[in-house]
This record gives C-alpha cells, sequence and structure tokens, in this order.
C-alpha cells in the first residue's frame, strides 16, 4: 500500500514466434519476484508460461508493461536498449532479462517451465539433427554424431524431417510434450533451437548445441564474445546453459570443434 492506494502490477508480453523465443524469458517472473515480492502479469497468456508460479493472468490495470522482445530486436535497439549492467558482458541470459525491469542478481539463472521436473529415467539421448531457424546440420556432422553414438540415439523430428535408417524416431505434437519428451533423456544434441531451450530448463539435461549458422571464420570471427552487449546476437550465447560447437574441423573462439561432441 502506497498513500492508501494499491500499487498496480507490472506485467510483460512476449512476440517471439519460435519455442527458443518464449522459453528463454521463463526466468523473469520468478527473479522479478524475488527481487519485488510481487508476481508479473503476463500479459500474452504465453504456453511458456502455464505451470510458472510466479504469474499472474488476466489483469487489467497494469503500471507498466515490459516489451521483451523489443530489447532482442537489433532494428529496435535504437529506441528500446538494453540495460548495461557491468561494462561490456552479461553473466547469463537471465541477467538481462531481470535488468530489464531493472533490477540485479538474478536467483534463477537457467529457463524454468515447472513442469516434469521429476523425471529421473534419463538414459537416453535425443538427436535434434533439423532445425527450423537454422536449418539443417551438415552431413558430416550428423555422421559423426550417429557413429559415435550408435544405439544410443533417438532422432526428435517434426513429420516433413528425413527418416534415419534404424534409428528410433519420436514426433511430440505439442509444446507440452515435446517438453515431457526432452525432460526423460539425459542428452539432447542438436541444432541452436527451440528444444534445446527447452532442454535447457532441466539441469540434468546436457544440451550440446551445433551453431550451424558459424559456416566459417568470416562468419564465426575469433574474437565472437558470448554474452557481449556490444553484440545483439551474441546475447543468447550462455555457456551455463550450452556446450556449444561450430562445423569446423578446429575450435573457434568460444565454440569447439564439432568432432569433439
Amino acid at each position: 500500500m502506497i498513500s492508501g492506494k494499491t500499487t498496480l502490477p507490472e506485467g510483460f508480453i512476449i512476440k517471439g514466434e519460435g519455442i527458443g523465443d518464449v522459453v528463454q524469458f521463463t526466468s523473469l517472473p520468478e527473479n522479478y519476484y524475488r527481487a519485488t515480492g510481487r508476481k508479473l502479469v503476463d500479459c500474452g497468456n504465453c504456453w511458456a508460461f502455464d505451470y510458472n508460479p510466479y504469474v499472474l493472468r488476466n489483469v487489467e490495470d497494469l503500471s507498466k508493461v515490459y516489451h521483451m522482445w523489443n530489447y532482442f530486436c537489433p532494428e529496435k535497439m535504437d529506441h528500446d536498449p538494453l540495460p548495461h549492467v557491468r561494462g561490456s558482458v552479461y553473466m547469463t541470459n537471465a541477467e538481462i532479462h531481470l535488468a530489464v525491469t531493472g533490477h540485479r542478481s538474478p536467483h534463477l539463472i537457467r529457463p524454468k517451465l515447472y513442469k516434469f521436473e521429476n523425471s529421473f529415467k534419463r538414459d537416453k539421448i535425443l538427436f535434434h539433427p533439423f532445425g527450423k531457424s537454422h536449418g539443417a546440420l551438415p552431413k558430416e556432422v550428423i555422421d559423426h554424431v550417429i557413429k559415435k553414438y550408435k544405439g544410443q540415439l533417438t532422432h526428435l523430428a517434426v513429420p516433413s524431417d528425413p527418416h534415419f535408417m534404424d534409428m528410433p524416431r519420436i514426433e511430440p505434437d505439442s509444446y507440452w510434450s515435446l517438453a515431457c519428451v526432452i525432460s526423460q533423456h539425459k542428452m539432447l544434441i542438436g541444432v541452436d533451437s527451440g528444444p534445446a531451450w527447452v532442454a535447457a530448463c532441466y539441469p540434468d539435461v546436457i544440451v550440446k548445441k551445433i551453431r550451424v549458422g558459424f559456416q566459417d571464420e568470416k562468419i564465426a570471427p575469433k574474437d565472437w564474445v558470448p554474452l557481449s552487449e556490444k553484440n545483439p546476437h551474441a546475447i543468447w550465447d550462455d555457456r551455463t546453459l550450452f556446450k556449444m560447437y561450430w562445423c569446423g574441423e578446429d575450435d573457434l573462439g568460444f565454440m569447439e570443434s564439432y568432432r569433439k561432441i
């Protein structure tokens, strides 16, 4: 209560289209609550917050709405710049999200779906070689993974993906069935795509992510700095969440060669 009036809650909205676009923000409500004692309003009723105990929904009167995606779109940076936290490099992706609301020091540094967290099976490896945003893994990378992990892999796919002979295949039919499947595996190997971000929600699931877009040193310079505030394309390179590789024969900068997957 302030001067006899109830303080209106703050809200957030996410307009990203992909799975990873929204899952990456799921640490925000809990971190905001830990910093303020108040819950945020999920203005867009996004599926990734269906089980999040730190959000409110269907609240109309708000003091402020954070348009989270604006902070991550290079074309909007001049209008809604990323917050400056410590200088030039952020500690985690979660730190950036919390800083947008004016707070520091997140208590939760990975995304979290608050569902399927008690799965202890985790005895197989998911292979996700065909992505929506960045395309498919090169053939030599696919061949390397199949050879190394033969007999342990399950192909995580959509109906239009090519089939692998002698490899089990699973095609989740919803966001939550995807999360359920991923939570039951010990590792996910694949492209930089939504399933990798879902896997990051489960600390016991190892995520080996291959950055397909980095095909040569001109695209992936050796001085590329993960989580740099100077490079909006690097603010998803959170090494607390992923082991990261590229498609080259030798290590490059912060990424290892695909041969070390």
